[in-house]
């Protein structure tokens, strides 16, 4: 088990998902099934050329259950990062989520390497 607390302490996390990928194809759609004891999270990812550079938007369907990514522009010879998490709280807000991923792909490339790490907020931080 890995586990992360924040500076201040007001945060303690349990790393509950955590893949890096390699894409055969940098356009490829890409899902992942985030589950952790009663937790049911499905995760979809898509690259788009179109829009702001680096823009994210997501869309959640099935009460939350559901978060759809569109990632516009992502190319980097590096890797480039949503830069905050994004936070998920499940509908009676007895689970929260820190959600952070990357990406590293070339527009001359076929290829995109995704990572993606999923934490889940421990409500005892002592």
């Amino acid at each position: 088990m890995i586990t992360a607390s924040s500076k201040n302490g007001k945060h303690k996390r349990k790393l509950i998902f955590n893949e890096n990928i390699l894409l055969v194809d940098k356009y490829d759609e890409i899902q992942f099934e985030v589950k952790e004891k009663s937790l049911k999270l499905t995760l979809k990812f898509k690259f788009v050329d179109e829009g702001k550079k680096y823009a994210a938007d997501i869309e959640q369907f099935d009460e939350g259950r559901i978060l759809e990514f569109t990632l516009h522009g992502w190319y980097h010879d590096f890797n480039i990062e949503n830069t905050n998490p994004v936070i998920w709280e499940s509908t009676n807000k007895d689970q929260v989520l820190w959600i952070k991923y990357s990406t590293k792909s070339q527009k001359e490339h076929t290829f995109r390497e995704f990572h993606i790490t999923v934490w889940k907020e421990v409500k005892d931080a002592s």
